[in-house]
């Protein structure tokens, strides 16, 4: 067995030092190239052999990362500086009244399914309550079986190991970086979003420059190109780097904009751009409120993680010269993330597939014909086992029933004379209240969950082999309830960042949790235990490392200078609960800290 785990020599890729893009190339019969930038999906069209290219448009989607409607030059923000969204918004068909999840996974689930959060599984970002079960038929299996050529670039969160990774759903080209954000737990160790190593359909590939791949979710970087304009305005730091990794995403956006052109593929284009939760900024102004003189909500209450309106409500704007969209317009029906999987279907003639929710939007831009009356419940359940009790709100043309009953808080907002939630009119509208409160107690008994059970990576397969766990993924169970996950190491940040101190040196306040597995075959596997992934080099201090697997606990003495430890265990097929731990005692019952990652390998 191999001592080491996917430790990389510098081997750049293709990218641009200040942008941050990645390109991907196609050739044969194929357009020839595709930039995108941001955390983007995009399809090209794979004719078959020897066929001419046929009429069906190429996708681009790009997704941002925690953009908020208020962050945009467009929206009226007057300190950020974003031309070119702001030039594709003019030139576009814009949903004014758009909606997603308040967090990221659940966002990207009901995304690449059309179905609600809570039908897919995911409902969270940690606990493996992130994984998108590979039972669920994605965006990208659905156009790759229509005959596009599928990839990703940047953020996927929903999966970092076999089979819930983006190539294992659908996806015939994935580059990404691991978990929620640049520099977690599952990213590659050492990632700063300078210089990164992204995981290209698995593999780490390292590339020279800023990625603005996951923008502007934190932590908050940027170079001095993009922060210098901002600080010279005197706008406080933590601003200037928000606003600077916008502006960063604003240049791609020009540039991929300038490259569809150059290619000669922007008449034959659908480009979508969107974000997966209200603001990270606005979010972060609650806890600083000396900042807010220097952002903007665009009139909307909340912001990222909140179920009033600034938490979900975000930029949605089409720009596809082909599809007859008509003039560009500010369209405000009530619209969704889940509306954009039978939107993309609809326009490239392929079959729905049913269990959807959403609807197709075509109909609404082309003709002019009405979605009709609808509601659409946005929830932010932030725990393991999703509960009624959490925040929610139903969200119909006129109004927003908000109800949190952990908080019992129950209020009612008129959104056509009241946008910004700032009067609740519960008490004067009873009959109205009463009719949505047995709405979302019935939406609720319909889209519970009915299975809760968790998502289990699978171990032991040729997919994946050896299968790289980190504890964003580990699992509480009622024993231990409220124990911390860890979220970012700590790199060597180039700025100071208050928000995120990282686990380094303080190892010993976290304890291990179990890994839910499935072992695909009975064998023999190295189970390997890190503190600090692979390429970290950080020696064990601790004498014993401890395995706990299939009612096993296995104890294997730590020597001088040892940066892992392999311990060797037949394992047999099945469903499992994996824990291991550094230890200072010969049977291991003294828990000293966590192996933060664990590589389970098949031995041949």
């Amino acid at each position: 067995m191999s001592n080491n785990h996917r430790v990389l020599p510098y081997s750049p890729g293709a990218a641009c030092s200040a942008c941050g893009s990645i390109l991907l190339r196609i050739g044969g019969d194929s357009p020839s190239g595709l930039i995108v930038s941001a955390c983007s999906v995009g399809t090209v069209e794979q004719p078959a052999h020897g066929t001419a290219r046929k009429a069906r448009p190429n996708i681009v989607l790009i997704l941002t990362d925690d953009l908020g409607y208020g962050d945009l030059g467009y929206h009226g923000n007057p300190v950020v500086s974003t031309p070119h969204i702001d030039r594709l918004a003019t030139d576009s068909v814009r949903f004014t009244n758009f909606h997603v999840d308040p967090t990221c996974s659940p966002t990207r689930a009901a995304l690449m399914t059309g179905k609600h959060s809570l039908l897919t599984g995911v409902w969270l970002t940690v606990l493996g309550r992130s994984l998108l079960p590979a039972g669920e038929v994605t965006m990208a299996e659905l156009l790759r079986d229509h005959g596009y050529l599928t990839a990703i670039f940047g953020k996927w969160h929903l999966g970092d190991n076999y089979p819930f990774r983006p190539q294992d759903q659908g996806f015939d080209v994935a580059v990404v970086h691991g978990g929620g954000g640049v520099g977690q737990v599952p990213d590659y160790w050492g990632n700063t979003q300078f210089d990164d190593a992204y995981f290209h359909n698995g593999e780490p590939v390292r590339h020279e420059g800023y990625a603005t791949t996951n923008a502007p979710h934190k932590p908050w970087r940027a170079p001095k190109l993009y922060t210098d304009p901002y600080l010279e305005q005197g706008v406080p730091q933590d601003v200037a780097m928000y606003y600077a990794m916008v502006t960063a995403i604003d240049d791609q956006v020009g540039r991929l904009r300038r490259e569809l052109e150059r290619l000669e593929l922007a008449d034959n284009t659908v480009l979508i751009f969107t974000s997966d939760n209200g603001s990270a900024l606005l979010q972060h102004v609650k806890s600083h409120p000396d900042l807010a003189d220097f952002v903007f909500d665009a009139g909307l209450r909340g912001a990222k993680g909140d179920v009033y309106e600034g938490g979900h409500r975000v930029p949605f704007f089409v720009w596809a010269p082909r599809l007859s969209l008509g003039e560009p317009r500010d369209i405000a029906e009530l619209t969704a993330h889940t509306d954009v999987l039978p939107t993309l279907l609809d326009a490239v003639d392929a079959p729905r597939p049913t269990g959807i929710d959403g609807q197709s939007l075509l109909p609404l831009i082309q003709d002019g014909v009405a979605i009709g009356e609808r509601s659409i419940v946005v929830t932010h359940q932030r725990r393991d086992i999703p509960r009624f009790g959490r925040p929610h709100v139903l969200m119909t043309e006129q109004w927003r029933y908000v109800r949190w009953d952990e908080e019992g808080v129950e209020e009612l907002f008129d959104v056509t004379l009241d946008p910004g939630q700032a009067s609740d009119v519960l008490e004067r509208h009873p009959e109205t209240a009463a009719r949505l409160r047995q709405a979302l107690a019935d939406w609720w008994e319909d889209t519970r969950p009915a299975n809760v059970d968790r998502q289990r990576i699978i171990v032991g397969n040729g997919r994946e082999n050896p299968a790289r766990l980190n504890p964003m993924d580990w699992a509480r169970t009622s024993s231990n309830s409220s124990a911390r996950i860890p979220f970012y190491p700590g790199f060597a940040e180039h700025r100071p960042d208050t928000e995120i101190k990282g686990w380094i040196g303080r190892e010993r306040e976290y304890r291990s949790l179990p890994w839910y597995l499935t072992v695909a075959e009975t064998g023999r596997y190295g189970v390997s235990l890190y503190l600090h992934d692979t390429p970290a080099g950080r020696r064990i201090e601790s004498r014993y490392a401890v395995l706990e697997v299939q009612r096993k606990r296995i104890v294997e003495p730590v020597s001088d200078g040892a940066t892992f430890v392999t311990i060797g265990s037949l394992l047999e097929a099945g469903d499992t609960e994996l824990r291991a731990w550094f230890s200072s005692d010969a049977e291991g019952l003294i828990e000293e800290m966590p192996a933060m990652y664990i590589y389970v390998e098949k031995l041949q």
